[in-house]
């Protein structure tokens, strides 16, 4: 049992985002006061966390997103293609929305004339080691080999297939729902305090 949840309550537990909210808390405070060897312990973890997120994500959107398009039906093709009109739109719209708001706060908001070697002395903290694990895809092929396949699995009356990436779905559900949501607050932790002792030199 992991420490996110030795301080959640035996029948409600406290939930993602709060301990997210939590973490964020508690990584301003100690931030001001972690020594240097404490920051390269989080460096390493954010660092070797990182690398697992890398690895993960493109596994997750093939073993959420085939067994999904999969169990509609033969309509796949049309609700993705709604869906996708909807998701650029969206896109759209919220890069236009960044754009306009930086544009109109950030020359208010950032000091210039600062030299480059004063802004790149704070990452000079580095982890005591990290290990590379390479995607076995990117994003996007990633997208696309899970439209493809659940496109093609909603058209074909075998099982064979489906049920292989159901089984594949549940070891990602407990992938996600053992390592990657347990260690979430804790990376979200580091990121803060990390920044906050930066901020701070």
């Amino acid at each position: 049992m992991n420490f996110w949840n030795l301080i959640s309550l035996k029948k409600h537990r406290i939930g993602l985002l709060p301990r997210i909210l939590i973490a964020i808390l508690l990584g301003i405070v100690f931030g001001n006061y972690m020594p240097d060897w404490a920051v390269r312990v989080f460096v390493t973890f954010n660092a070797l966390f990182s690398e697992f997120l890398g690895f993960i994500i493109p596994l997750i959107i093939v073993g959420l997103v085939v067994p999904a398009i999969a169990d509609i039906g033969r309509s796949a093709g049309k609700m993705l293609l709604v869906t996708t009109l909807v998701a650029y739109c969206a896109t759209l719209f919220s890069g236009f929305l960044l754009y306009f708001t930086g544009a109109a706060l950030f020359p208010g908001m950032i000091t210039t004339g600062i030299p480059i070697e004063e802004v790149s002395q704070n990452n000079s903290v580095t982890p005591f080691f990290t290990i590379s694990i390479p995607p076995l895809m990117n994003v996007m092929t990633a997208l696309f080999l899970a439209f493809t396949v659940g496109i093609g699995l909603s058209r074909l009356y075998t099982t064979a297939l489906k049920d292989m990436m159901n089984d594949f779905k549940e070891i990602v559900m407990r992938t996600i729902g053992a390592v990657v949501l347990p260690l979430l607050p804790i990376y979200i932790f580091g990121i803060t305090a990390v920044r906050r002792n930066f901020t701070i030199k």
